[in-house]
């Protein structure tokens, strides 16, 4: 039995993302609450041909992560599951610690061209250093929310966040930035002026794993539209599967993620963050690809 961990509100959608792949294999969709780690039970919806029960059952060997847990005692479910060795849990976690994925992509030579400087700092340290900054992107350390890119020109500056950009003097610089920080923590990483018009232009590669290598689902841009050199996203392209390739040495139980690439006024890219399996990857062009991958992981594990 095949299970898929999603959050309560994707329910729906993998029952019938399941229900439209399914052939002779058993697939359980069930969500972190419904689960009992201790007496090795769960709630949810198994799927089997022509056959869909709503019962509680055994908890499956092979479990593929789609959701996302901020609740504590969620996360402590979600943890025995990972360190229990008789489950295999695919992207057992993802909100992606964006610190760390920089700094296993930055302990490998290939990949420190494409990664720019960056460092750990608090909300207050950042604003206590606002009168420093020029060109910054600013991101929080857990995973892929509040993008934000500040922009120096002239006496003003321009700080572009998801949807929207406000150009401020330096007098409204710093209450403006206190606004925009909504966590705590973020990597602030040193940027060149980039390619935007409205908002920075960033390429979005999605990726999965098969049994033999890193493949590429599809890869789209995100809020503003660029025509790229060919050879440029053919880089991109290389990079993505070469850089998935590396972080699974670390993380070896990823299947699907996604990276997103900012760039320069010359086109150069640079790696902006990691994301983990999310559902607006599901269009009708590769959610079968995706299922088809789903079983033959498995498969290969029985």
């Amino acid at each position: 039995m095949i299970g898929i961990l999603c959050n309560n509100s994707d329910m729906d959608f993998f029952k019938d993302f399941v229900e439209k792949n399914v052939k002779n294999e058993e697939v359980l969709i069930f969500n972190i609450q419904d689960l009992d780690y201790e007496k090795n039970n769960v709630k949810g919806i198994l799927i089997k041909k022509d056959i869909i029960i709503y019962d509680y059952f055994k908890i499956p060997d092979i479990i593929f992560n789609f959701s996302i847990q901020y609740n504590r005692l969620n996360i402590k479910k979600l943890r025995n599951l990972v360190e229990d060795e008789k489950i295999k849990v695919f992207n057992s976690s993802n909100n992606v610690n964006q610190y760390m994925i920089y700094e296993i992509l930055n302990s490998n030579e290939v990949f420190k061209p494409y990664i720019k400087s960056y460092m750990i700092k608090d909300k207050n340290t950042i604003l206590l250093e606002a009168n420093f900054i020029k060109n910054n992107i600013i991101i929080p350390i857990k995973g892929t929310k509040n993008f934000i890119y500040i922009e120096k020109s002239g006496e003003y500056y321009e700080i572009y966040k998801e949807n929207n950009i406000e150009e401020v003097s330096k007098l409204g610089f710093k209450n403006s930035l206190n606004r925009v920080l909504k966590k705590k923590r973020f990597l602030v990483i040193d940027s060149p002026k980039l390619i935007k018009n409205n908002q920075p232009f960033i390429i979005r590669v999605y990726l999965q794993s098969d049994k033999k290598q890193s493949l590429i689902l599809y890869e789209i841009p995100l809020f503003e539209k660029y025509n790229l050199s060919s050879n440029i996203t053919q880089l991109v392209e290389v990079l993505s599967i070469k850089m998935f390739d590396y972080i699974k040495k670390f993380l070896p139980n990823l299947f699907l993620i996604y990276f997103d690439f900012i760039f320069d006024l010359g086109e150069n890219p640079y790696f902006l963050r990691m994301g983990g399996a999310d559902i607006s990857l599901f269009n009708d062009k590769i959610k079968n690809e995706i299922y088809k991958n789903i079983i033959e992981l498995s498969f290969a594990l029985e």
